[in-house]
Order: structure tokens, then C-alpha cells, then sequence
């Protein structure tokens, strides 16, 4: 009974800590805001889809103006999200039903998460470590950053998914063959893939390790590796074909599914089936060496058939994007960034997001040399091998290798409560279970930042900006007739949003004409090249938050002042007429109209 509140303990935890996200205003949806443009372009697109019922159509008319934005995501969190919406519409109509809604969908997806947590780890772990699972879970900063309130935004459900995968592709493993679980796995498995393309990495890895496994030991794994690819394939063509138009089935992109993932999956059903055909030869594949053969020969047929057919694919998803983008404005978001940017702070980044690693790596490599049949553990080693270095590269993966790490973490915690058990008296054992536990789910993030960066505070500190951007909307919104504003590109989603109005850029990679424009705007030093890119974007105001980390972008130190050093310094051109904005005194927002 003791163990069934645990488990449902971490639960209440998920709505408290979300609680306190919003009453300490780090996440202000209680005022109408959201976390991040990528939230308010989400609710963007869903709106169009619903006003216009395009569903093929996932062009933003009102981004990138005055040409129209065309974004890369995909179709299954709009779904998810109409649905909620319409049922909530009755009662408050349907844009304030998609806001509440959307708002709300990273805590019940979390939820949804925990529980699939629970669920994938059954099989592998002992069951008295699976009520630790859940506060491990919930306190790790990338699962707090992907579920938290007020984003509604993929990365949540790409980790539900993950869980569900994870957890078939466990059994799968462990248990002998059975046909459901196998096309279920390859479902989840291509459901994630159509929700984002970096869903591959995790998908395909299993199957490299149902590989692996039928190199080392032969038995069923080609079986299970044949009718999971089969079953990929098919999942991801009936997806492609909901998702694209006609005209559009053949023509390959690569940072959204499309005709070349369906390829590679078709090409990787064969290269498994063949393993399975030569499986049931006998005596042949009953020699590691042939099966090592046989394997060697699949890859290599595989790399040749996406060389010959879709070499592109192999310079990653953003293969026809303008490199000037990726080594400009896309540096500057957080979570494309690499988790360590100089030595001096590997120990905080590396502690702070993935300090379990510390613990759980060493303890899980004890483990596998340990057990007889290690199977599903080398399986989580594995992934924490790719995603631990996929978060060196990019933080956007870190709560993948979390998700990963709570596993042998929480194992470790009912090996050490198993050796202090008998030696403390009871009352005392559930004192040091109650400590370990926060050490290992609270102690790690707080000791990287309170003990581990004593030099920060010795900094000079950086300027505090100030740009509520809920009162620049409500003044944008009483303005007549529909204009078009020139801005920060991280306003840009939020002022479609919130108000009738058209931007010039919302800083998404597809939309590389107007992250250029805005960039040479504002970088500009001289007056008439921004000029110039005002007429021909029909800029009608061109709105300023001083101080803003992305204004780095447009204020080099250089000789010469750039045009966003001179609207902000009040050296602004003829051309451009200030506006007063109702707001308090120390705003840093200012607004310019364009004279003609």
C-alpha cells in the first residue's frame, strides 16, 4: 500500500510544481502569454486550420510578410490540439479554448509521461525502485522545460512516445516474439517520426540494436527486426499520404517526414527480412561470423541505396537551409545550442542537466557486467550513449538522456536503501530514503548552480530588459486597418497572435528572406540600405526592445553605429515617426511609424 502512494505521489508533485511555475510568473498564462514563439506559432497554425479547414495549407499569411510563411511542422499536435479545443469551445468559444488548452497540454502530457515511465521500466527494474521513478522524472531540468505550462509545443509528446517506444521495444527484447507487440511498436514508432523527424534517432537505434542482438545470439531477433520494420514502413507511408498532398508525395524534404524517410524504412524492412530469410537456413547462421557478414553486407547495401537515391539526407535536416541562418540567428536559440560553450562552464552545464549520469552510468556498466542476460540494460546503455553525446551537441536532447537516466537511478537508490535497511532502525530508514531521494532528484540541479558557480556572482551583472509585450499587443490591436511590423523576430509569433497585424519574420529556418531582412535591417549602418528593405516589405512600424539578448545579432561592436544602435540611442532617421506607447516609464519598448 506504502508503495502504491508512492508511485501515485509524484503525480501531485507534477500539478504543484506547475502551480508554482505560474504563480511565480516565470510562466505568465494566468495574463494571456506563453512560453516561447514557438507556442504562440503553434496556436497560429491550429487557428488557420481551423478558420480555413486547409489541411494540406500550413502557410502563416500573416508571417513573413507580405509573401507568407510556410511552416515544417506536422499534423498530429494540431489534431490533438483542435480536439481539445472543440470540446472546451461551447463554453468559452474556440481561440480562448485553444489558449486554455494549449496552455494546459505539457502538464497532462507529463502526466501521460509518468505514467508511461512506470509502464516502459516494469520489465527491466526491480519493483520497489519503480515509486522513486516518478520523482527522479519530474525533477530533471529538460523533462521541467519540455512539459512545463503554457507550451504548447511537440518536444512533450515526442518524450511520451519515446516512453511508449521505449517501453515495447524493451519487451521486445526481453520476451519472445509476438506479433502485436512488434507492429505496435513500429506504430508508436512512426507516429513519433511524423510528429518530428528526430524521432529517427530513437527508432532506428532500437533497430540497430535488434541487429546487434541477432549478430551476438542469433534466435528470433531478425524476426522481430523484419516485422518491425515491415510494420515502420507501412505506419509511416499511410502517415506521409495523410499528411502530404498528392502533388507533394514524391518530393523530398528532410526536416519533416516525407518520400525519403518512407524510402529508408522500406529499405531497412528489406535488409531485416533477408536477415530473417537467411536466419532460417540452418547451420549457416548458426556461426557468428556469417551472421557478422550478413550484417555488414545489409548496412552497406542500405547506405548505398539512400546514396544513390537521397544522398542529401546525410547532411541532416537542415540541408537546404541558408548556412548564414545557422551560424547567425539559429546559434542564438537555447535549445539548438551545444550544452557546453567554453571549459570554464562544463562542470555547471554537465552537472546541472545531466548530473545523474554521474551516478547512473557507472552503476548501470556494474550492472551489465554483472548480469547474466544484460539485454534491455546494454539497451539503455546504448541510448545513453547517443543521447548523452546529442546533448553535448544540442540541448534540445537533454531530456531524452534524462528520461533514460532515471532508470539505472532509481535501481541504484533500491540497491543503497537495500544496504542501509538493516542497518538502521525503521524510523530512521524512512528518514534516509526520504533524503536520498531528494539528493538524487533536488540535490544535483541545486548543488550545480549554488555550489558550483561561486564566480558568477563576481560578473558584472547584464542590463535587466523590459518589454511587456502584452501591452505593446493590446496598443498594436486598437490601431485601425492591418499593418505591417518590422521587429524582433522573437516577437514575431506572439504579434500574429495577439493582434490583426503582419510581421516581417517570426525567426523560423523556412523562413530564410525574412530572417535575413531583419537581420540586415537592423544591423544595417547604413540608413538606406534599412530603408530600402522597409519599402519592399511595405513595413508600415517598426517596433524595438532595447536590450533584448537577440538584439546581439544587430549591435556588433563596431565603428560605425548600426540602424538598431541609432533607433535605440534616439538618432532615428526622417523616415521614421516615434510612437508613444501607453506603458510605464521604464519600458524599453519603442515603437517607430513608417512615414511615406
Amino acid at each position: 500500500m506504502k508503495d502504491r502512494y508512492s508511485v501515485i505521489f509524484p503525480f501531485f508533485i507534477v500539478l504543484l510544481i506547475q502551480l508554482l511555475v505560474v504563480a511565480s510568473g516565470f510562466n505568465d498564462v494566468v495574463n494571456g502569454h506563453l512560453y516561447g514563439p514557438d507556442s504562440y506559432m503553434r496556436l497560429n497554425r491550429v487557428l488557420d486550420l481551423w478558420e480555413t479547414g486547409q489541411w494540406y495549407d500550413s502557410t502563416i499569411e500573416r508571417s513573413n510578410a507580405p509573401y507568407g510563411e510556410v511552416m515544417h511542422w506536422t499534423r498530429p499536435l494540431d489534431m490533438i490540439l483542435v480536439a481539445g479545443a472543440w470540446m472546451l469551445s461551447p463554453l468559452i468559444g474556440f481561440k480562448s479554448a485553444l489558449f486554455l488548452w494549449g496552455a494546459m497540454i505539457g502538464p497532462i502530457l507529463e502526466l501521460a509521461a509518468l505514467a508511461a515511465l512506470i509502464w516502459a521500466a516494469k520489465p527491466i527494474m526491480a519493483p520497489q525502485g519503480l515509486p522513486y521513478l516518478g520523482f527522479l522524472f519530474i525533477a530533471q531540468p529538460g523533462v521541467v522545460r519540455d512539459f512545463i505550462i503554457g507550451r504548447p509545443d511537440h518536444h512533450g509528446l515526442l518524450i511520451l512516445l519515446f516512453l511508449l517506444f521505449f517501453g515495447l521495444t524493451a519487451r521486445i527484447l526481453i520476451y519472445p516474439f509476438k506479433y502485436s507487440r512488434c507492429y505496435l511498436a513500429a506504430l508508436i514508432g512512426a507516429v513519433s517520426i511524423w510528429v518530428s523527424i528526430e524521432s529517427l534517432i530513437p527508432v532506428f537505434l532500437f533497430i540497430a540494436v535488434l541487429v546487434i542482438a541477432w549478430i551476438k545470439a542469433g534466435g528470433d531477433f531478425a524476426r522481430k527486426c523484419a516485422h518491425l520494420t515491415l510494420g515502420l514502413f507501412a505506419a509511416l507511408a499511410l502517415a506521409l499520404v495523410v499528411e502530404a498532398p498528392p502533388q507533394d508525395l514524391q518530393v523530398q524534404v528532410f526536416d519533416k517526414i516525407s518520400i525519403v524517410h518512407v524510402g529508408i524504412a522500406a529499405a531497412s524492412a528489406l535488409v531485416c527480412w533477408v536477415f530473417y530469410r537467411v536466419g532460417e537456413l540452418g547451420p549457416v547462421t548458426g556461426i557468428l561470423r556469417y551472421r557478422l557478414f550478413t550484417a555488414g553486407g545489409g548496412l552497406l547495401a542500405m547506405l548505398a541505396f539512400i546514396q544513390i537515391f537521397s544522398p542529401e539526407f546525410f547532411s541532416g535536416p537542415m540541408v537546404h537551409i541558408d548556412p548564414l541562418i545557422l551560424t547567425s540567428y539559429m546559434d542564438t536559440i537555447a535549445d539548438g545550442a551545444p550544452l557546453v560553450r567554453s571549459v570554464e562552464e562544463a562542470p555547471l552545464m554537465m552537472f546541472f542537466w545531466l548530473g545523474l549520469a554521474f551516478f547512473a552510468v557507472p552503476f548501470l556498466l556494474c550492472v551489465i557486467r554483472r548480469e547474466r542476460d544484460p539485454g534491455a540494460w546494454l539497451y539503455v546503455l546504448v541510448g545513453l550513449a547517443v543521447f548523452i553525446a546529442l546533448t553535448l551537441y544540442q540541448k534540445r536532447w537533454a531530456a531524452y538522456a534524462e528520461t533514460l537516466l532515471v532508470i539505472p537511478s532509481a535501481q541504484l537508490l533500491v540497491v543503497l536503501m537495500d544496504w542501509i535497511k538493516p542497518r538502521l532502525r525503521q524510523v530512521f530508514h524512512n528518514a534516509a530514503r526520504a533524503l536520498l531521494v531528494t539528493a538524487f532528484s533536488l540535490g544535483i540541479p541545486f548543488f550545480a548552480v549554488g555550489v558550483m558557480t561561486p564566480d558568477k556572482q563576481q560578473e558584472e551583472p547584464q542590463k535587466a530588459w523590459r518589454c511587456p509585450l502584452g501591452e505593446a499587443s493590446a496598443f498594436l490591436s486598437q490601431l485601425k486597418g492591418t499593418r505591417t511590423i518590422l521587429t524582433q523576430m522573437s516577437f514575431g509569433s506572439a504579434l500574429v497572435y495577439s493582434t490583426p497585424h503582419r510581421v516581417v519574420s517570426s525567426g523560423f529556418h523556412r523562413n530564410p528572406r525574412g530572417i535575413l531582412d531583419t537581420l540586415a535591417f537592423f544591423s544595417s549602418t547604413d540608413g538606406r540600405r534599412s530603408r530600402g528593405i522597409a519599402q519592399r516589405r511595405q513595413v508600415n512600424l517598426v517596433l524595438v526592445c532595447s536590450g533584448h539578448p537577440e538584439s546581439k545579432l544587430y549591435d556588433p561592436k563596431s565603428e560605425q553605429p548600426t540602424f538598431y544602435g541609432r533607433l535605440i540611442s534616439g538618432r532615428h532617421p526622417s523616415w521614421l515617426r516615434p510612437v508613444t506607447l501607453p506603458m510605464e516609464d521604464n519600458s524599453d519598448f519603442l515603437l517607430f511609424e513608417v512615414i511615406k
